[in-house]
Protein backbone atom coordinates (compact mmCIF):
# COMPACT_ATOMS: atom_id res chain seq x y z
CA UNK A 1 0.00 0.00 0.00
CA UNK A 2 3.11 2.56 0.64
CA UNK A 3 3.84 1.92 -3.30
CA UNK A 4 0.02 3.39 -3.82
CA UNK A 5 0.63 6.34 -1.39
CA UNK A 6 3.53 7.81 -3.20
CA UNK A 7 2.36 7.48 -6.55
CA UNK A 8 0.16 10.44 -6.23
CA UNK A 9 -0.23 13.11 -3.50
CA UNK A 10 -2.77 15.63 -2.88
CA UNK A 11 -2.02 19.15 -3.66
CA UNK A 12 1.07 17.66 -5.58
CA UNK A 13 1.98 20.05 -8.55
CA UNK A 14 3.10 18.89 -12.18
CA UNK A 15 5.17 20.78 -14.76
CA UNK A 16 3.50 19.44 -17.28
CA UNK A 17 -0.20 17.79 -17.93
CA UNK A 18 1.47 14.54 -19.37
CA UNK A 19 3.43 13.53 -16.77
CA UNK A 20 0.25 14.31 -14.52
CA UNK A 21 -1.58 11.52 -16.67
CA UNK A 22 0.92 8.92 -16.62
CA UNK A 23 0.70 9.23 -12.74
CA UNK A 24 -2.77 9.48 -12.83
CA UNK A 25 -2.63 5.76 -14.86
CA UNK A 26 -0.01 4.40 -12.85
CA UNK A 27 -2.22 5.47 -9.73
CA UNK A 28 -5.47 3.58 -11.86
CA UNK A 29 -3.27 0.08 -12.29
CA UNK A 30 -2.04 0.28 -8.76
CA UNK A 31 -5.13 0.56 -7.31
CA UNK A 32 -7.14 -1.05 -9.52
CA UNK A 33 -9.69 2.21 -10.02
CA UNK A 34 -11.62 3.58 -12.64
CA UNK A 35 -11.23 7.33 -12.58
CA UNK A 36 -13.45 9.44 -15.45
CA UNK A 37 -13.73 13.11 -16.05
CA UNK A 38 -16.65 14.29 -13.99
CA UNK A 39 -16.26 18.13 -15.88
CA UNK A 40 -13.73 19.82 -17.51
CA UNK A 41 -13.07 23.66 -19.22
CA UNK A 42 -10.66 24.38 -21.51
CA UNK A 43 -8.58 27.77 -21.73
CA UNK A 44 -10.42 29.07 -24.81
CA UNK A 45 -13.66 28.33 -23.27
CA UNK A 46 -12.52 30.13 -19.77
CA UNK A 47 -10.75 32.86 -21.46
CA UNK A 48 -14.02 34.14 -23.50
CA UNK A 49 -15.89 33.79 -19.85
CA UNK A 50 -13.31 36.10 -17.52
CA UNK A 51 -11.03 38.90 -17.58
CA UNK A 52 -7.87 37.11 -16.05
CA UNK A 53 -6.67 35.24 -19.05
CA UNK A 54 -4.90 31.79 -18.83
CA UNK A 55 -1.55 30.98 -20.48
CA UNK A 56 -2.69 29.54 -24.04
CA UNK A 57 -0.60 26.63 -23.66
CA UNK A 58 -2.36 24.80 -21.23
CA UNK A 59 -5.11 22.31 -22.57
CA UNK A 60 -7.68 22.91 -19.53
CA UNK A 61 -8.46 25.88 -17.15
CA UNK A 62 -9.73 22.65 -14.84
CA UNK A 63 -10.84 19.30 -14.97
CA UNK A 64 -12.54 17.08 -12.23
CA UNK A 65 -12.10 14.04 -12.12
CA UNK A 66 -14.52 11.22 -10.24
CA UNK A 67 -14.52 7.42 -9.59
CA UNK A 68 -16.22 5.67 -12.12
CA UNK A 69 -18.20 3.76 -9.00
CA UNK A 70 -18.41 6.97 -6.50
CA UNK A 71 -20.73 9.88 -6.44
CA UNK A 72 -24.19 10.44 -6.62
CA UNK A 73 -26.54 7.86 -8.76
CA UNK A 74 -27.78 9.42 -11.56
CA UNK A 75 -31.71 8.55 -12.77
CA UNK A 76 -32.22 8.49 -16.44
CA UNK A 77 -35.50 9.22 -17.13
CA UNK A 78 -39.17 10.18 -15.30
CA UNK A 79 -41.12 6.77 -15.73
CA UNK A 80 -40.93 4.16 -13.27
CA UNK A 81 -40.15 1.01 -13.87
CA UNK A 82 -43.58 -0.94 -14.55
CA UNK A 83 -44.21 -4.35 -13.34
CA UNK A 84 -43.28 -6.93 -16.06
CA UNK A 85 -44.25 -10.26 -16.08
CA UNK A 86 -41.38 -13.11 -17.40
CA UNK A 87 -42.47 -16.68 -18.30
CA UNK A 88 -39.69 -19.25 -17.39
CA UNK A 89 -39.34 -21.49 -19.84
CA UNK A 90 -37.69 -25.16 -19.10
Amino acid sequence: MAEVESCLRVGEKFQIFDEFQRRLREYKLQTKQIYCIASSQSVDAYNKKHQKKLNERLEYAYIKYSCKCGGRQRHRGTEEWKLQRYQCVM
